[in-house]
């Protein structure tokens, strides 16, 4: 499956903005020991086979079936069952779990309102809705134009607000992806964490991320995580490095791509030298063509002529012979012929032998 910056995925994200999704699942992960989870819009389902790990079982929904058959393909678990479904409309009956979590999904929703109405009649009453989102100022400052797969972004009190009219207990948290310093012995247990003094500003969040109950919750102490290898620097060179190799590739597609473009333009200006060259042969036909046609209607013409010419003759001719036969049969012509005044030429050449 490819990366299209609408979800996650392992392998083809850019490493700081995989850490923030991954960094959600460990947060919830001590919460969902031997429990029933909804994994809402689970995506590719990297986050639901690792909640699946020491969860009861993971239900993970999502109306993409392309990101649900990635899911089986790359993280099918024993205990995940991938489940084709709309996080507004949760195939499931009241009170029936313990944990929601709906990660970087509620902005995607025309109707986000369903989401948290739909998490608070799912769990059970102790039950806990985790819940994240993008901070909008943050978001918008830090883009140029806006996501195009956000429907809705919040403010930290429209979200406080909105996930109080349906949970009595919220306890928001800051997400921030902060450049940090670790000092990690190799033999030792135990974290000790110093927190600057803007990792409480709401307004410079990266993200929110709610903990949503109809029970009261326990505080919870400020959690860090570490990417893999705690060496984020070396992360992104290599991806620096994957994306270079990529625009390395691109470049020799492009050059490809720029000769097989020369070569089409060389053909087609033969192609247009030929066509001119019959274009021009085509004229030289046509000229001759009408000159022969001309040629021809004089010649018609005049043939038409001399034949009404010959027929004029010939009306004539007969018209004399009519005439001359006219005479023959009168009475002067015969008393004439007969005192010889007159030779008859026609009866003398019939009776020449």
């Amino acid at each position: 499956m490819e990366f299209t910056g609408e979800r996650a995925i392992p392998g083809k994200t850019d490493p700081d903005l995989m850490n923030e999704h991954w960094a959600r699942y460990q947060f919830a992960e001590p919460l969902v020991h031997g429990k029933l989870v909804v994994d809402a819009g689970c995506g590719v389902g990297y986050g639901s086979a690792f909640l699946a790990a020491s969860a009861r079982l993971v239900l993970a929904l999502d109306t993409s079936t392309e990101a649900l058959g990635a899911a089986r393909e790359e993280y099918s678990h024993p205990k995940v069952a991938l489940i084709n479904a709309d996080c507004g409309r949760l195939p499931l009956p009241d009170n029936s779990v313990d944990i929601v979590a709906a990660f970087e999904v509620i902005e995607h929703m025309d109707d986000w309102q369903t989401l948290i109405s739909e998490a608070a009649r799912v769990l059970a009453p102790h039950g806990q809705l985790l819940v994240s989102t993008p901070n909008r100022i943050y978001s918008q400052e830090s883009r140029h134009e806006p996501n195009p797969f956000h429907v809705h972004e919040f403010e930290y009190s429209e979200f406080e607000s909105e996930l109080g009219k349906r949970f009595p207990y919220v306890m928001l948290f800051l997400e921030n992806h902060s450049d940090a310093i670790t000092f990690i012995p190799l033999q030792g247990e135990g974290v000790r964490t110093r927190l600057g003094s803007r990792e409480r500003d709401p307004e410079s969040a990266h993200f929110f991320l709610a903990a949503c109950s109809k029970q009261p919750q326990h505080g919870s102490p400020a959690f860090v995580f570490v990417p893999s290898g705690g060496n984020v620097l070396r992360e992104r060179e290599q991806h620096v490095e994957a994306l270079q190799e990529q625009v390395r590739e691109l470049e020799q597609h492009i050059k490809a791509l720029q000769e097989q473009v020369r070569e089409l333009e060389q053909e087609n200006a033969e192609r247009a030298r030929w066509a001119a060259e019959l274009n021009a042969e085509l004229e030289s036909v046509r000229s001759d063509r009408r000159k022969l046609i001309e040629r021809l209607d004089e010649t018609e013409l005049r043939v038409i002529e001399r034949s009404e010419w010959a027929m004029s003759l010939d009306r004539e001719l007969k018209e004399t012979q009519q005439h001359l036969a006219s005479v023959r049969r009168s009475l002067v012509f015969r008393i004439s012929r007969r005192i010889g005044l007159i030779r008859d030429t026609k009866a003398e050449d019939e009776q020449r032998p």
